[in-house]
């Protein structure tokens, strides 16, 4: 099936592209928002996730977005408050969930940031 093969190439070059991302970008994610992925892993669904006041970005949230997606479980509960996040940021965290990201999510701050119409 030509669509099946069109599926599956969007999925390798995904798959290539949240390497690429989180080789380039993912350790000065971590270290901005003092984490580590071995902390998220295991910490996450029983502690909110506290990432207000890191000076996060729209390309920050590309690396979050990618982190979650890949992140077996769901935080409750995200707090993103009080940064720099743009329409751009929110909205690619919005489109992590169409991949099964966050899917426990009870609850997101994210106020206090640069967010307009066009990211709600």
């Amino acid at each position: 099936d030509a669509w099946q093969e069109h599926i599956e190439h969007a999925g390798t070059k995904l798959e290539q592209r949240d390497q690429v991302l989180l080789a380039e970008d993912g350790p000065a994610f971590w270290a901005k928002v003092g984490w580590s992925s071995e902390r998220l892993s295991s910490d996450a669904a029983t502690m909110p996730v506290q990432w207000g006041s890191k000076r996060l970005t729209d390309p920050d949230c590309e690396v979050m977005s990618t982190i979650f997606r890949k992140l077996e479980g769901s935080p409750r509960m995200l707090v993103i408050s009080t940064n720099v996040i743009g329409d751009l940021g929110i909205t690619a965290l919005s489109d992590a969930t169409f991949f099964g990201a966050l899917a426990q999510l009870e609850k997101l701050y994210a106020n206090n940031n640069r967010i307009g119409d066009a990211g709600m």
